[in-house]
Order: structure tokens, then C-alpha cells, then sequence
């Protein structure tokens, strides 16, 4: 505001996807700080991106903004939004139902938990995106550093049961003995002998060598789904980058996170995510997954990440969201 009592200035922007708070400051308020102070000029409201894909869905969005912004009762079942049922049965019959089509499919929901359940629970066929400054990577980073012996080799499994499935399972025998403080006697291991081995090398080494050898012996084991890829990529990048660097392992986890950042990563064909990571990605396909979860502003941030498709689940059809501006 101070720059422009000395520069002309003009304000350009879309209040219905400020969703990003930081602490306890309060957002631009649109109306009082900017349309107060700035001449208003007339609303942008031709949908460019949908006109040579899907001009209708673009139609849609443009009164379901409409909507949103008055606080007015919007009816999912209107096409071509494709409305069903909340359920934790219909949030994977929609996601399936989506990885069939051709095209990228983004599926949304609220909290990175429920994300990276319904990851797991589609055995993979879904990634779980992670935050940028991946917090469960300086987390799972500073673990396995900070344990010692049998418990550093039980750390490595922890983290691997966070980014894959049945590896809890079958490696249930080792994870015991290993919780006791004790080695497995790879005499008596049939099952995973080459995963038992590295971990035995992972405890009794006193540097972090032998976990990245570990990490790729745990990724073979078969049957196994790696549903958090980009969280599991991170943490082996992080290992080759401190086998050649000095400093600790979080540290190279966090000039690894860093160098992803500004390099920009890649996103994968199917994910689930929240809008907070995904606002100003487009998908040919969009899922909400739960329209309930989200404010005005969110559902609004979700609904135009598609394309060429979207289905919305809520437990009702007729949704209504409080007016974001009062």
C-alpha cells in the first residue's frame, strides 16, 4: 500500500484461492484492503482453460464460483459434475474408476493421514504427495541417525512400513527380536535372507553405510507396494548425498528436500494430495473426496485442479459453504 502512494500500481489477483495462512497473520482481506484503495475492474469470468478441452465443466465451475462467493446452495448432481456418496468403499470405486480413464487423476482430501491410508489401501496406484518441507523425512532422518545397533536396524523397517506395504508383516520375526535389542540368527532365517543380513550389518555398523544397501533389500521383497515413493526416493537421495558430503543425516535430507524445491519436482500420473500442495497444478481428472472437509475457499481450489473431469463426495448432494468474504 506504502508502494503504491509512490509507484502506479495495480492489483491483480484471485481472493477465492487465498488459502495459504501463515501463523496467526491474517490473509488480505480483498474487500477492505485492496478494493477499498484500488479502482475495481470488471470480472474475469470466461473459463480459458476449458474452452478447447471441456467448455461445459468450465461453464459449471464458473457458477459454482458464483455460488461459493454468495454462500448460496450448489447441487452436485448438475453434469457434468459427477456427484456420489461418501464412504470409504466410494473413495476407492472413484479412485479405480478414475485410474481407468486416460490422463493424470489427482484424488483430494483434507489431512495427509487420510491421504496416505487411501494410498496404501489402492496398493500403489495412487502416490501420497509429500509437503516440500517434508517434515516426515527430517523425522524418519534424524531416527535412524540417532538409534544405535539393533535399534537403528529397527528404525529402517519402521520407515519402510510407512512408505510400503507387508513389509510389517513379513519381516514380523526380525522386527521382534530386533525391539528386544537382540540380532536375528541369520542361521535360522529362511524367509528375506538377504534383507535380514543387510539389517544385521545396519546394527552392527557404527556409520550409516550399510542402510541404503538395507533400504534396497527391504524394496525387494515381493508383494510389496511402495505407495509413499516420493517420501522413500527422498530418503535414499538424502543417504547417497551424506556418503559424500559431511554433516548429519538430516542436514543432507534437508539440502536434498531443498534442491527438490527449486528444481521443482516431478508429479505423479495418479496422486492423492491436498489442495494446499496442489494449488496451481491441473489434472485431466479431479476427486474430492470429501466436499464437507473444505471451506469455500478450498472446495473451490479443488474443483478447478480439473480439467476434463470431476467427481465430488459428500454426504448429501446439495452442499452449501459459508460466504468467504462478509
Amino acid at each position: 500500500m506504502r508502494l503504491a502512494d509512490i509507484l502506479p500500481c495495480r492489483v491483480l489477483g484471485d481472493p477465492l484461492q487465498g488459502i495459504f495462512g501463515f501463523g496467526q497473520e491474517p490473509l488480505v482481506n480483498w474487500a477492505a484492503d485492496v478494493e477499498a484503495s484500488f479502482e475495481r475492474l470488471p470480472e474475469l469470468i470466461h473459463p480459458w482453460r476449458w474452452v478447447d478441452v471441456h467448455p461445459a465443466l468450465g461453464r459449471r465451475l464458473v457458477e459454482i464460483r458464483t455460488a461459493l462467493l454468495a454462500g448460496d446452495e450448489i447441487d452436485l448432481r448438475v453434469p457434468p459434475v459427477v456427484w456420489r456418496a461418501v464412504s470409504p468403499e466410494e473413495e476407492q470405486r472413484a479412485c479405480l474408476d478414475a485410474a481407468r480413464q486416460p490422463g493424470s487423476v489427482l484424488a483430494i482430501h483434507k489431512w495427509a493421514r487420510a491421504c496416505h491410508a487411501l494410498s496404501s489401501r489402492l496398493k500403489g496406484r495412487y502416490t501420497s504427495m509429500e509437503q516440500m518441507e517434508s517434515p516426515d523425512l527430517l523425522k524418519w532422518a534424524s531416527a535412524i541417525e540417532q538409534a544405535e545397533g539393533p535399534a537403528r536396524a529397527l528404525q529402517v523397517i519402521e520407515f519402510a512400513t510407512q512408505c510400503m506395504t507387508v513389509v510389517g508383516t513379513e519381516l514380523s520375526a526380525v522386527r521382534n527380536r530386533l525391539d528386544c535389542g537382540q540380532l536375528p540368527d541369520i542361521k535360522r532365517v529362511k524367509k528375506h535372507r538377504r534383507v535380514v543380513e543387510v539389517l544385521i550389518a545396519v546394527a552392527r555398523s557404527l556409520g550409516l553405510n550399510a542402510v541404503l544397501p538395507a533400504l534396497e533389500a527391504i524394496e525387494q521383497i515381493p508383494q510389496r507396494v511402495l505407495y509413499r515413493r516420493e517420501l522413500w526416493r527422498e530418503m535414499e537421495r538424502a543417504l547417497q548425498f551424506h556418503a559424500r558430503t559431511p554433516g548429519s543425516l538430516p542436514d543432507a535430507a534437508w539440502k536434498v528436500r531443498n534442491r527438490t524445491r527449486h528444481a521443482g519436482r516431478a508429479v505423479e500420473h495418479r496422486t492423492i494430495s491436498r489442495t494446499l500442495l496442489v494449488k496451481g497444478l491441473e489434472f485431466d481428472h479431479a476427486i474430492i473426496l470429501n466436499a464437507a472437509d473444505h471451506d469455500a475457499k478450498n472446495l473451490y481450489v479443488a474443483m478447478t485442479r480439473a480439467s476434463r473431469s470431476l467427481t465430488v463426495l459428500s454426504s448429501t448432494p446439495i452442499v452449501r459453504r459459508p460466504a468467504p468474504f462478509g
